[in-house]
């Protein structure tokens, strides 16, 4: 993404944030977004959003 600020960049920043957060990222702070890898959930909720999207 570039630097513009605005209403689209916003809406885009709150898609990808849902998106990261349906697969298990977590807020760390501020634009920071962390994921653990070991976490069990992390796989069944990767297989539920590409089951989603139609990819397999």
């Amino acid at each position: 993404m570039d630097d513009s600020d605005g209403l689209v960049r916003k809406r885009a920043e709150a898609r990808l944030r849902s998106v990261w957060s349906d697969i298990g990222f977590q807020t760390l702070s501020g634009d920071v977004m962390i994921l653990d890898l070991n976490l069990v959930t992390f796989e069944d909720r990767l297989r539920t959003m590409r089951k989603k999207f139609g990819v397999d």
